[in-house]
């Protein structure tokens, strides 16, 4: 049986892809390799009708336009295959420089709080029109991210609201010109967080952290961001005890709070008392083998 055989892989960069008139760029072909190792050769055509059979040429377009520079990599033995890798290359236009003014990097925030964002971007030197600015929020929250769509232009504003406990925020200015050329630029926005003590009496009880889904065992700190509404949630009885209300004097088992800036700690309260029975619910049978009900009125 015969041997088959496996093309070159090309592989071709070019640094700088984008710039202004003449417009020098080194290409390389480093990573372009033959599977079955037969020797190979490398022929470049820039697109403007230059061409190099040099491994990493240098090559400067004198035009403005945009070209495909083909790499060839071609096996120079028997059965002699070959592949190709293209570069585009975008000469007399100059990529946009995006700059964001507000809010700076590592900005804090607080569950409705109004940000006002701002930003620009230049040409060489030259002011790019409001029109070709575009703004992004993305919301990193646990292992995902949620993108939006703000408002063009040089700015606006953006009002935070509560996305859970682990998220931050990442805004973007992207600066698009002729030519299809981008730059884009992003701030990182963090939460303001306060420590919440969540325990009971006593400790080693489970509280529902309901906002995150989360079954605490006390002692416990969550850390919510300043301004959520968060609940926090005692069972009426566990490990034969039953609650009787919060430390702050809430009776219902339900806690629902308002995350200030003042680390708070908030204590179940039990008994180890069965609960109150219901009026008519039966408390079981006696030996008389009436069963015994509490009247209601």
């Amino acid at each position: 049986t015969g041997s088959s055989n496996t093309p070159p892989t090309a592989v071709a960069t070019g640094t700088p892809t984008v710039g202004a008139t003449p417009l020098t760029v080194s290409f390389s072909s480093l990573g372009s390799f033959d599977p079955d190792a037969q020797p190979i050769s490398t022929t470049w055509a820039f697109g403007d009708g230059g061409t190099s059979t040099a491994a990493n040429p240098s090559h400067t377009y004198t035009a403005a336009g945009v070209y495909s520079a083909v790499l060839t990599v071609a096996e120079t033995t028997a059965p002699f295959a070959s592949q190709t890798a293209t570069v585009v290359i975008t000469v007399g236009s100059s990529p946009p420089l995006a700059s964001i003014s507000t809010p700076a990097n590592g900005t804090t925030y607080k569950v409705g709080d109004v940000i006002p964002y701002s930003g620009s971007a230049t040409v060489n030197g030259v002011p790019v029109d409001p029109s070709q600015l575009s703004w992004e929020l993305r919301t990193h929250h646990n292992q995902h991210i949620h993108y939006d769509t703000l408002a063009s232009g040089a700015g606006g504003s953006l009002t935070i609201v509560e996305h859970g406990d682990d998220f931050y925020l990442e805004l973007c200015l992207t600066a698009t010109v002729a030519g299809n050329l981008t730059d884009v630029q992003c701030v990182n926005l963090y939460p303001q967080k306060t420590d919440i003590t969540v325990t009971s009496t006593p400790i080693g009880l489970n509280i529902v952290y309901q906002d995150e889904g989360i079954d605490l065992v006390t002692p416990a700190i969550i850390h919510p961001t300043v301004g959520a509404s968060q609940t926090i949630i005692a069972p009426p009885i566990q490990q034969f005890r039953t609650f009787t209300g919060w430390s702050d004097g809430v009776t219902t088992g339900s806690h629902q709070f308002t995350v200030g800036t003042t680390p708070v700690t908030f204590v179940a309260q039990s008994t180890n008392l069965p609960p109150p029975a219901a009026p008519g619910v039966s408390l079981g049978t006696p030996p008389n083998g009436r069963p015994a009900t509490f009247a209601s009125g």
